[in-house]
């Protein structure tokens, strides 16, 4: 399974992507949504994981961006708490799987990409 992590943090983005592999899935990166965007139509994407307060993001326009092109499960990852995440992306937070409260561990991947149906 692949999975798409877009983060524009390069020190979190790295974490994030031996994390991924660690649990057994191939990852790709990006650091803006316009590059996730790019990598996703050139490679088989299942899964994004997606950085809430992403630079040059605006409110759920990426979340919308990435279904109106993917249709497949976001997670939404962010430092905010799930109310305040949800307060910054408006009504376009329905549109994504789940929500991972930065930092979060291996389990806690893992849980929330097995409940999204990916499975390494």
């Amino acid at each position: 399974m692949h999975i798409l992590i877009i983060d524009d943090d390069p020190v979190v983005r790295t974490m994030l992507v031996r994390m991924t592999r660690h649990l057994g899935y191939t990852a790709m990166e990006a650091s803006t949504l316009s590059d996730g965007l790019h990598c996703a139509s050139a490679s088989a994407v299942d899964c994004v994981l997606l950085d809430v307060t992403l630079v040059g993001m605006r409110g759920g326009s990426g979340i919308q961006a990435i279904q109106a092109q993917l249709h497949i499960p976001i997670i939404l990852m962010s430092g905010l708490d799930a109310q305040s995440a949800s307060r910054h992306l408006g009504s376009a937070d329905r549109l994504a799987f789940s929500f991972l409260p930065k930092p979060f561990g291996l389990a806690e991947m893992q849980a929330s990409l097995e409940l999204a149906g990916i499975h390494a």
